[in-house]
């Protein structure tokens, strides 16, 4: 089975495609350039030039696979809605090239979508708060969505706010930074608003179960733990690091973290996994948490112990 993939040299997507060549599969993943094409040939992905501005070249080139799954996103929030706009020509685009096929087209999106959620756990039915500045990616998933009417076998896949593993994605790595540069694990106000996380190879794991077992129309909120406070993830960094976690205000926080960054650390998005767990099977790790690898798994070896 052949398997067209983006987003194939970044976090996410690097991991799934590692999982479908040990499987058997053949993966074309797309590179943007020269150094991401290198680093896909070393891991046995035949990499296929482009990006995502040409939505109508990469609609041919993915129509000749068995499935695809989309990993890439411009997270540029300066100019998010031009990066919602991206996804949505694409996803017209791949609704044309496929119509009538039946393929698997695996579409990422985020627990973002629904806003905050205050002291709710959000599923695939909460409705989403469109006042919210992450929900324009909503759009982006009804996008995508659309195409299952013609006759492809669409999922939208939402990954929690804190993927986390490996001391790599976004969020953990970059207030570990803060906190070894300002000497404190910095939270916004109370800290009691609270992420939902799960470890990326539970995630990859996810994608896989989706390919093989997914319906067209499902959404699936990858989120293996609901909600986690964000006092509780700075407290756990400050005890990683040996330093204070301190509540600073918002526009401390702006100040710290940035505006868009501060956004997300002071937002609720809590989620629930549960009708990945019961509809496909998917089971994380159980006894992993983002809590236990800040302190003695892969942060705390990166960030604590080798100075980082």
């Amino acid at each position: 089975m052949k398997v067209f993939l983006t987003g194939a040299s970044g976090y996410v997507g690097s991991r799934i495609g590692r999982l479908l060549t040990n499987a058997g599969y053949s993966v074309n993943g797309l590179a943007r350039n020269d150094i991401a094409a290198q680093k896909l040939l070393k891991a046995g992905i035949e990499p296929v030039s482009g990006n995502l501005n040409e939505p109508e070249r990469l609609a041919r080139l993915a129509s000749s696979a068995d499935a695809i799954i989309h990993t890439a996103f411009i997270h540029n929030f300066g100019q998010y809605s031009g990066s919602i706009e991206t996804e949505c020509n694409l996803m017209h685009a791949l609704g044309n090239a496929l119509a009538g096929s039946n393929k698997p087209l695996l579409v990422t999106s985020a627990t973002g979508v629904v806003g905050d959620t205050g002291i709710n756990i959000a599923t695939e039915e909460t409705v989403p708060d469109l006042s919210h500045p992450l929900s324009m990616r909503y759009r982006a998933e009804q996008a995508a969505l659309a195409t299952a009417n013609n006759g492809i076998k669409t999922m939208v896949l939402r990954l929690p706010i804190l993927v986390y593993g490996h001391a790599g994605s976004t969020f953990i790595p970059m207030m570990m930074e803060s906190g070894q540069k300002r000497r404190m694990a910095a939270y916004i106000e109370s800290g009691e608003n609270a992420l939902c996380a799960a470890h990326v190879d539970d995630v990859v794991a996810g994608y896989m179960l989706a390919l093989e077992k997914g319906e067209a129309g499902d959404i699936f909120q990858l989120s293996a733990e609901s909600e986690i406070p964000v006092k509780a993830i700075a407290e756990a960094v400050g005890r990683t690091l040996k330093v204070p976690a301190q509540s600073i205000s918002a526009a401390e926080a702006n100040e710290v973290f940035g505006d868009v960054v501060s956004m997300f650390f002071a937002m609720n998005n809590r989620a629930s996994g549960e009708k990945a767990m019961q509809k496909l099977g998917w089971a994380p790790q159980e006894g992993r948490t983002l809590l236990t690898d800040i302190e003695q798994g892969s942060y705390a070896t990166a960030f604590a112990l080798s100075g980082r």
